[in-house]
């Protein structure tokens, strides 16, 4: 019996981020998942970054992502998302 948890730990403590992103689908906690966007991000991996903060929806983050990683495409979805929450904090956008 595997226990996922102490895994993604330890995958985490060794910068092993493809076992820390398959224990932390396997485990499904939003703490895992803040944890492996915020150690992922630490080590430069936005793919793996951009995952976790969909994850847990953290549109904030993930449209500051966006912004800083000039990706329009993307950032125009996350403006419609945020116009449908009635976000405004998370309107960052092209003029």
């Amino acid at each position: 019996m595997r226990d996922d948890r102490t895994r993604f730990n330890l995958a985490i403590e060794c910068g092993n981020l493809a076992v820390a992103l398959e224990c932390a689908q396997a485990i499904d906690r939003e703490d895992c998942w803040q944890r492996l966007a915020n150690e992922s991000l630490r080590l430069g991996n936005l793919q793996v970054t951009e995952t976790a903060l969909k994850r847990v929806k953290n549109f904030e983050r993930l449209s500051f992502l966006y912004v800083v990683l000039g990706d329009i495409e993307k950032l125009q979805k996350m403006l419609k998302i945020a116009e449908l929450r009635t976000d405004v904090l998370s309107r960052y956008g092209p003029a």
